[in-house]
């Protein structure tokens, strides 16, 4: 048994890791990210789109970029503080009601459509109207 005594079942991933000769595509990683319950990194994006798939994650730095998602719960900001690390992993770990509720979080990073937005304002002000074509003034 380990130090900590954690049980938290991790599938096989080790036998994942060992039999990928080969980083994972993004794709590949989101699909592998979509599936767990917990993960714990360091990186930016991770943490955005864990937020994105309803994961919860554990940000194993001192800040981050992206407090949103520490304020409304989805992200818990640990350090590298090993107890901190593992309490806060046994501590999701056995709150059913935690991973339901980031399920039911507002997204505080937009709805997606900025893109468009942007176009929208682009042709407003550039005389053109959604075909391309300028408009006289």
């Amino acid at each position: 048994m380990n130090k900590f005594d954690i049980s938290v079942h991790f599938y096989d991933l080790e036998a994942y890791i060992s039999k990928s000769s080969k980083s994972l595509g993004y794709n590949d990683m989101l699909n592998l990210m979509s599936e767990g319950k917990l993960i714990l990194t360091n990186s930016g994006d991770v943490q955005k789109e864990t937020f994105w798939l309803k994961v919860l994650c554990i940000t194993l730095r001192e800040n981050t970029g992206w407090m949103e998602a520490v304020e409304l719960g989805a992200n818990f900001l640990v350090g590298y503080d090993t107890n901190r690390i593992v309490s806060t992993v046994k501590m999701l770990t056995n709150d059913e009601h935690v991973r339901d509720k980031i399920k039911k979080l507002p997204n505080p990073y937009g709805n997606g459509r900025a893109a468009e937005r942007i176009v929208e304002f682009l042709l407003k002000y550039s005389n053109q109207d959604s075909t391309g074509k300028f408009i006289s003034c």
